[in-house]
């Protein structure tokens, strides 16, 4: 790489950065002030088993949910900015969004000056952070790419020169972050670390594997070993290792590591409808960059692209892939960027702009084009009778509000948040959930949790009940196979209709008749 124009970005650039980080966030994710309430349904789970800590409620034993720990650790410190709203959670997507930028400003400003280098990484927030996958914010896969864009800037860096002890100390701890949030995004680093042992093994260089192993473990360990102490001395370690592991390998959806489907799978995926074949076509433009890049070690090369392959294999591979799965190849879109770079670098080489106008124009362009790849905007307060507040277009007030202040004047806030994930009303309401199971997971076949629901909903255990019905399902459809007597005992109280990721969507809220 061209490490003459490295440069790095000075204090007014940083600012400028942070500037735009907090604007742009607050437009693209539900957890922004800009939005009335958040309405993920995953934001609302992970938030209230963040803030459960506080109260010596633990993950897994306490409060069921299936993700990684430090998401809700995550949620936890968020909790404590804003403890009815998600300003924290939107605050720690900034920051992320921030070390975005500033990552993929380093990749690029590797072999391009520092105007075109600025431009081309702002042009990475509308590619990635497009509404289609990034839906609603607050994704794994997100909060986890500054640290995966820091692997990529590593290994160009160094580019095939070996790597430092604090290099393989920092991505030991990278590792470990991303392993205890979601380790189904951890191949990258088996590419990485797999890779640089095997360079050891071949070379029979057993003093650096041994190096490599120690610095890289040591990272590792920081992380993980406070983490299973904590879980260990409040007594949900064994509950962390059986749900975070036994109970999503064995009952999450998935194809397994070796489908026989996976070049299938990936066929499908890709060819399923324009926006995943357009993004794809632009993914494989940015990798063919970084293969003709002739500065870039050939060794470096091996260690991105094997790690891109494993993670298309089991990302996009996966038979059960969600679309915002598709976020987490986001990193890699840094080579489209670089190539953005070089069309802008030959531009003003062929033209009579100058850089700083180019590099001008470039940013202004990127910054507008994240509001047509991403159109969230529409369900902010800037248009308050939106449709994710209600289809009549009538209210605005959200729902989650609605229903909390009729709760709220009850003595008796329990409630059952009945086959689906958290709404909002815990939120909402400022309680926590008085079952383990408070919300249905995508765990298919694991009885206990609807066996939970079930048990409290036939014996009028909650006080408030709410109900998520689709179009042309009805109550009794929901509920008479579990509890007839439903109606008799219960009353509507309040009632919602909205849109949530482009499905219509009925909210019914029933409290017990006294």
């Amino acid at each position: 790489m061209n490490n003459q124009i490295k440069q790095r970005l000075n204090w007014a650039m940083i600012l400028l950065t942070a500037g735009i980080s907090l604007f742009i966030t607050a437009f693209i994710t539900t957890t922004s002030p800009l939005f009335a309430f958040n309405n993920s349904w995953d934001g609302n789970t992970m938030f209230t088993v963040g803030k459960g800590l506080w109260h010596g409620l633990m993950p897994y034993r306490d409060l069921f949910d299936q993700r990684g720990p430090l998401i809700y650790l995550m949620n936890s410190f968020a909790a404590l900015i804003s403890y009815r709203t998600f300003l924290g959670v939107y605050l720690f997507e900034a920051i992320t969004i921030f070390f975005d930028i500033v990552f993929a400003y380093q990749i690029i400003n590797l072999k391009f000056k520092t105007p075109i280098a600025y431009a081309a990484s702002l042009a990475f927030i509308p590619i990635v952070f497009n509404s289609y996958y990034f839906e609603n914010g607050e994704l794994p896969e997100s909060l986890l790419m500054p640290l995966l864009l820091s692997l990529i800037y590593s290994i160009l860096k160094s580019n095939g020169k070996l790597p430092s002890n604090w290099q393989l100390y920092g991505q030991g701890i990278a590792l470990a972050l991303v392993f205890w949030t979601k380790y189904s995004l951890i191949w990258p680093w088996v590419a990485f670390f797999g890779l640089v042992a095997i360079q050891s093994i071949h070379q029979h260089d057993w003093h650096e594997l041994w190096r490599r192993f120690k610095m890289g473990g040591l990272g590792f360990l920081s992380i993980s070993g406070p983490l299973i102490i904590f879980y260990g001395i409040m007594g949900a370690l064994v509950d962390l290792f059986k749900v975070y592991f036994f109970i999503n390998i064995h009952f999450y959806p998935s194809s397994g590591l070796f489908s026989p489907r996976i070049i299938l799978n990936i066929a499908e995926f890709v060819f399923q409808n324009g926006t995943n074949l357009g993004m794809s076509i632009l993914l494989i433009l940015g990798t063919i960059y970084l293969i003709r890049l002739k500065s870039i070690d050939r060794f470096a090369k091996q260690l991105i692209l094997s790690g891109l392959g494993l993670e298309i294999i089991f990302i996009v591979g996966n038979e059960f892939s969600f679309r915002y799965y598709y976020v987490g190849l986001g990193a890699y879109f840094v080579f489209l960027c670089m190539g953005i770079a070089s069309l802008l670098d030959q531009l003003i080489n062929h033209s009579r702009f100058t850089l700083n106008r180019i590099s001008i124009i470039g940013t202004i362009i990127a910054l507008g084009a994240t509001f047509i790849t991403n159109t969230t905007y529409r369900d902010t307060i800037l248009f308050p009778h939106n449709q994710s507040i209600s289809t009549n277009h009538k209210d605005t007030v959200p729902f989650q509000i609605q229903f909390a202040n009729i709760i709220n004047r009850s003595h008796d806030k329990s409630i059952l948040n009945y086959d689906n994930l958290d709404v909002g009303l815990y939120t909402a309401t400022a309680t926590l959930p008085q079952s383990k199971y408070f919300a249905k997971l995508n765990l298919q076949g694991y009885a206990p949790m609807m066996g939970s629901q079930n048990e409290i909903l036939k014996n009028h255990q909650a006080h408030f009940v709410v109900l998520t019905l689709l179009p042309h399902e009805t109550v009794d459809d929901l509920i008479d196979p579990v509890d007839p007597t439903f109606q008799q005992a219960y009353q509507l109280v309040a009632q919602r209709d909205t849109v949530f990721q482009n499905h219509e969507m009925t909210y019914l809220l029933y409290e017990l008749r006294s």
